[in-house]
């Protein structure tokens, strides 16, 4: 635990419900294993961050990509993931990027319709991190967006460039700026992750 407390700033928990529309409501985060739960929050060394199923609700990741964006391998993971847990004909809330924007205070809505996409999303994020302040980012911030990066756009970055030009290929009237708009997105993003 000493290590924990030495490395570890704050652990952050998607879990739970802080709004009084979802009174009652029951976190599959927790009800798997409620001792398991109650032991890490009872025990845990530091600082927890709740991030409330309210949180992840309200900006859904849209079941067409779920059902399209995948089809580059026969059974995807992500997919085969999807269609086991809820079925790919659901929206998918994106939990996970609207905890790391609340982590960093920033604001998105629903109703602005902006997310089309994780990939929007997370330039999005990236954007937004790199601007919070009119001076070079501290070396940890830049430390955490170059993480970010590695572990979020540019693992499916190719893969997403190689549909793009597949798809301009196979429909030669497609606007074919999107595999060139994609490469230069994918190399500022390897000059950033450095």
């Amino acid at each position: 635990m000493e290590l924990v407390r030495k490395k570890v700033k704050y652990v952050s928990c998607m879990a739970g419900a802080f709004v009084p529309r979802l009174a009652g409501h029951r976190e599959y985060n927790v009800i798997n294993d409620i001792p398991a739960a109650q032991k890490m929050i009872e025990k845990w060394p530091t600082e927890i961050v709740f991030s409330g199923f309210e949180i992840g609700e309200t900006v859904m990741y849209p079941s067409v990509s779920v059902q399209k964006d995948f089809e580059y391998v026969p059974a995807h993971p992500i997919k085969e993931a999807y269609r086991f847990y809820r079925g790919i004909e659901n929206e998918q809330p994106t939990f996970d990027m609207r905890r790391l924007f609340g982590e960093q205070g920033y604001q998105a809505s629903a109703e602005s319709r902006q997310f089309e996409d994780h990939i929007g999303f997370e330039l999005l994020y990236l954007a937004l991190r790199y601007s919070e302040s009119s001076n070079a980012p501290s070396a940890e911030t830049l430390q955490e967006i170059q993480d970010f990066i590695r572990k979020h756009p540019l693992s499916f970055i190719n893969k997403l460039n190689e549909k793009a030009n597949n798809s301009c290929a196979e429909h030669p009237s497609s606007p074919g700026y999107y595999p060139a708009l994609l490469k230069l997105t994918e190399g500022l993003l390897l000059q950033d992750a450095k």
